[in-house]
C-alpha cells in the first residue's frame, strides 16, 4: 500500500466516525522508518494524511488530539496550507462550534501557520461564528480581517455571512447596513442574504417589513427562491398572520417552486 491507499481509507474511516481506527494507521505511519514496517512498505505521512487524521478526530470531539497531531505535522517539517485549516474550520461549522473554531484559527495563527491566509478561511471562520450566534465574535474577525496588511479583500460570501450573523439575533439595522456596504462594493446579492433579512425583521414581529422585502427581490428581476418565500412564511408565523402565509404558500406552487422541509 501507498500514500494514496492509507489517504483513501482513513477518509472511508473518518466518514464512518472510526476515528479510533484512523489514529490507528496514523500512529502506524508514524513509525514507518521501523524495520518492521518497512519491511511492510509502510508510507510515511504526508499533508493530506494529517489532514484527513484531524478532521476524523475533530469530528468525534477530540480537540486536543487536534492539536497533538497538528503540532506532530509542523515538528516533521509538514507545513500546513490554508486548505488544511478551511478542512477543519468547516467540521466545526457544520457542528456549530463557533468558540472551538475560533479557538483553532486563533492556535494556527500562534505558530505561524498557514504562512499565507486568505478570504476562504476568514468566511469559514465567519460562517461558523455566525451560525453559533457569536455575533460580536464575527464583527471582530471581520474588522480583524479588514485592518490585515496583507491585501484580503472581502466578497460577497464574506458579507452574506455579516448578514446572516446579524440577522440570527433579530438586529436588523445591522443586517441592513451590511447589505447597503455589499451592494456599494458591487456585489450583487443571492436570495441567501435577502431572506437573512427578511428573518431579521421577522425576529422582531415585523412582518409588513418581511414582506416589503420579498417585493423588493421581485421589483430586482430576480425570481424568489424558496429560501425568500420561506423566511417570509416565517415572519407570517411570527406574526399570526396565516392567512397572508398560506397565500404565499400558493404563490410558491404556482410559480412552480418546490417547497423544502
Amino acid at each position: 500500500p501507498n500514500a494514496y491507499t492509507y489517504s483513501e481509507l482513513l477518509a472511508l474511516l473518518g466518514d464512518c466516525n472510526e476515528w479510533e481506527r484512523v489514529l490507528g494507521h496514523y500512529n502506524e505511519m508514524l513509525q514507518s522508518s521501523s524495520r518492521e514496517n518497512l519491511r511492510a512498505g509502510v508510507p510515511k505521512p504526508n499533508m493530506y494524511i494529517f489532514s484527513l487524521t484531524m478532521n476524523a478526530v475533530a469530528q468525534a470531539g477530540q480537540h486536543k488530539v487536534v492539536r497533538e497531531v497538528l503540532d506532530e505535522m509542523i515538528q516533521r517539517d509538514i507545513k500546513p496550507n490554508a486548505m488544511v485549516l478551511v478542512s477543519l474550520l468547516s467540521i466545526y461549522e457544520k457542528k456549530h462550534e463557533g468558540e472551538r473554531a475560533l479557538a483553532l484559527f486563533r492556535y494556527f495563527q500562534e505558530l505561524g501557520y498557514p504562512a499565507k491566509m486568505n478570504i476562504y478561511v476568514y468566511n469559514v471562520l465567519l460562517s461558523a461564528l455566525s451560525k453559533s450566534e457569536k455575533v460580536n465574535r464575527v464583527q471582530d474577525v471581520f474588522e480583524e480581517l479588514c485592518s490585515k496588511e496583507e491585501a484580503i479583500e472581502p466578497d460577497r460570501v464574506t458579507y452574506e455571512t455579516l448578514i446572516t450573523a446579524h440577522a440570527h439575533v433579530g438586529d436588523f439595522k445591522k443586517a441592513d447596513e451590511m447589505f447597503t456596504e455589499m451592494c456599494r462594493r458591487g456585489f450583487d446579492p443571492t436570495d441567501y442574504a435577502y431572506a437573512a433579512r427578511i428573518k431579521a425583521y421577522a425576529k422582531n414581529n415585523l412582518w409588513r417589513e418581511s414582506v416589503s422585502i420579498l417585493r423588493e427581490v421581485e421589483n430586482t428581476g430576480m425570481e424568489p427562491s424558496v429560501h425568500v418565500y420561506n423566511a417570509t412564511i416565517y415572519a407570517c408565523e411570527i406574526a399570526k398572520k396565516w392567512e397572508l402565509a398560506l397565500t404565499l404558500y400558493s404563490r410558491m406552487e404556482e410559480k412552480g417552486i418546490k417547497p423544502n422541509n
